[in-house]
């Protein structure tokens, strides 16, 4: 990947499984959304799909394009080593490309509400740290949708992460659905998959959350159509919390790991209190935005 690259070309040869086909050697033309100054207002909001967000990024003109020449709208989200969005600076020093939707639609603690999206991963090298103090090792985490709350780390109920098993010459991708539950930010994975995650193919994901801090919290996931996730228990902190939103795009760590360029495309973005249940079968999958 180049920073003056604008076109992405897409081959039928891909394997495409659960998500209409790609059309065969089309290029999407790629167009960067202005650098918003990392300014959470309302003047420096991003909509797509309808929704308000603000874009969390190194302000480089490929950490997020949309495409101009596609049937439905597409965003492209690009992280490289070492570029970091101005509020990580210093702080957890994490490198990420994401949309974040506080922006907009926000769902009180307890609220019911539904999620789906379609991603795939762009071809290019595996998560492997190539410095850091684990090189050779997989990346620490890699997340491509986040179920957050208004606060910090313990304020994170639910993800989707790309994982990273084994070392630089034998490793394999794989997702992974994992929710926090409170006391003590105590992780819980609820599903990886066990086949490997393929680049290049889309993938949709439907979620349905109810997160309370109770053990009456529910988690659905769908992926392709497909339930992977349905969960009865405890999610997040029952300590006052009061709204939900979600966040989309490539957030991973850390900085100092030397961790290859990634890039990944998102679309049929849809979120809401209203039921999505109609998209969590394969009939109901949408296709792909075609050129």
């Amino acid at each position: 990947m180049h920073a003056k690259a604008t076109k992405f070309a897409i081959f039928a040869a891909v394997c495409v499984l659960g998500v209409g086909a790609l059309a065969a050697n089309a290029e999407t033309v790629w167009q960067p959304v202005p650098a918003m100054g990392n300014n959470w207002d309302a003047a420096h909001q991003w909509v797509f799909g309808g929704h308000a967000y603000w874009p969390e990024n190194a302000q480089q003109p490929y950490d997020l394009q949309v495409a101009t020449n596609t049937s439905a709208p597409l965003a492209r989200f690009e992280v490289r080593p070492g570029e970091l969005w101005s509020g990580d600076v210093g702080g957890n020093d994490t490198e990420r490309s994401e949309a974040d939707g506080s922006a907009g639609a926000k769902y009180p603690k307890g609220t019911p509400f539904w999620t789906a999206y379609s991603f795939l991963i762009e071809p290019g090298a595996p998560q492997i740290n190539t410095a850091g103090g684990n090189p050779g090792g997989p990346a620490g985490w890699c997340i491509l949708g986040q179920w957050h709350g208004d606060g910090k780390e313990q304020a994170v109920p639910a993800e989707l992460n790309l994982v990273t098993t084994g070392r630089r010459i034998s490793s394999a991708e794989h997702l992974r659905f994992t929710i926090q539950t409170d006391p003590g930010q105590t992780w819980k994975t609820l599903w990886t998959d066990p086949a490997f995650f393929v680049r290049g193919k889309p993938y949709d994901v439907v979620v349905a959350l109810q997160v309370a801090g109770l053990p009456s919290d529910r988690a659905q996931v769908w992926i392709n159509g497909v339930q992977i996730v349905n969960y009865t228990g405890v999610i997040g902190s029952a300590t006052p919390d009061p709204n939900l939103y979600f966040k989309f795009g490539i957030y991973r760590g850390w900085q100092g790991d030397g961790l290859p360029p990634i890039a990944a495309q998102y679309a049929n973005v849809a979120q809401g209190t209203a039921s999505l249940a109609s998209r969590a079968t394969p009939a109901g999958i949408p296709r792909w935005p075609a050129p």
